[in-house]
């Protein structure tokens, strides 16, 4: 499924045999991210709320119940971005701080280990982080220019060329890295000076574990 932000502030979302429909709860929203089965919201007061499936806890609510209306994720507040891969989530907040909860299974969430889950917002040890991306089961984010990665990286796009091997806390992979964001099976980086290279597998671009333009 798909969906977008309104001009009212609204969430809607569609596809998949569904026709449009406005989100339940969704006010004030200025971004929207969508996950394989769940989707996190920015308000304008810079809270996060979630809504969807939530059998890793995705939603970020201290439990495994799926939501078919948008809930507040607690502790979530001063929130200037957010990204979610296929079953993870993440938030950025004002202070440079980023905070992760979902699936975990391939290191995604970057806190050191690769367990099972996470059900509440956790704070990843990087701090002055000034963008966040995610992708399907990997995760990126820069700090001072420097991007970094983690998670899985069965086609390289954790910027390690042994393959099938995640990388379980952030890895500096790029330098002068003005944004990042993810594909299913990429990591991508706008550099500074306009360029922009990815890691991973690209379709029509073929996979390499090194940074390709």
């Amino acid at each position: 499924r798909t969906g977008g932000v309104g001009k009212d502030g609204t969430v809607w979302q569609w596809g998949g045999g569904f026709p449009p429909r406005q989100v339940p709860g969704s006010v004030s929203i200025v971004a929207a991210a969508q996950g394989g089965s769940h989707l996190l919201m920015l308000t304008a007061q810079g809270q996060v709320l979630s809504v969807g499936a939530n059998d890793w806890g995705q939603l970020g609510l201290g439990d495994f119940s799926s939501r078919s209306s948008a809930t507040e994720v607690p502790g979530m507040s001063d929130v200037v971005a957010i990204a979610v891969g296929g079953s993870h989530s993440l938030a950025l907040k004002r202070d440079g701080s980023v905070w992760v909860w979902g699936m975990n299974v391939h290191g995604q969430l970057g806190i050191g280990d690769v367990g099972t889950f996470v059900t509440a917002p956790t704070q990843l040890e990087l701090s002055g982080v000034t963008r966040i991306g995610a992708g399907e089961r990997h995760s990126q984010a820069v700090v001072s220019g420097t991007a970094y990665v983690w998670g899985s990286n069965d086609n390289g796009q954790s910027g390690s060329c042994t393959l099938n091997q995640p990388t379980w806390k952030p890895t500096s992979v790029a330098l002068d890295v003005r944004d990042v964001g993810g594909g299913e099976f990429s990591s991508l980086f706008v550099f500074r000076d306009g360029r922009v290279s990815f890691l991973g597998n690209i379709p029509g671009l073929g996979a390499d574990c090194r940074l390709t333009s």
